[in-house]
């Protein structure tokens, strides 16, 4: 199924195609040329193992870290089951069993036990901590 939306996150005014079928990391443009949504993220993400727990209003939860960026991260195995729009509380935590940090975030997507979180509230001392955890995942 494809639709059309306003390309305002894409930071353009043209208009796009959007194929809302389960691949959904690509859109097309109306000349029908192709741009990988991932690669025109923010900021750069990497593979980063761990795990999270999620305060809730009214419980805790958690979660598996799949990867991590300065603006958010994709989680995994989410109990209870996240809902696009949701806020919480999250603590990361790196496959060591070290705390990375505490951020608020808002859930930008949610499928099957799976989310896409973007942060909201992050400390100082939370961004230099992922950033160093960007750095051991990435190798360097």
């Amino acid at each position: 199924m494809l639709s059309r939306v306003a390309a305002s996150d894409l930071r353009s005014d043209r208009r796009y195609e959007v194929d809302t079928r389960p691949a959904w990391t690509h859109v097309s443009d109306s000349d029908g040329t192709r741009k990988n949504l991932l690669d025109m993220r923010r900021h750069a993400r990497v593979d980063a193992k761990g795990r999270v727990t999620l305060r809730l209003a009214a419980r805790q939860g958690r979660a598996r870290l799949q990867d991590i960026s300065e603006g958010g991260c994709r989680l995994s195995n989410c109990i209870p089951a996240l809902a696009s729009g949701q806020r919480v509380g999250v603590s990361l935590f790196a496959q060591s069993g070290e705390l990375i940090g505490n951020v608020e975030a808002r859930v930008a997507w949610a499928s099957d036990h799976h989310a896409g979180l973007k942060f909201v509230e992050v400390t100082e001392r939370s961004v230099e901590a992922i950033r160093t955890t960007m750095r051991d995942s990435a190798g360097g």
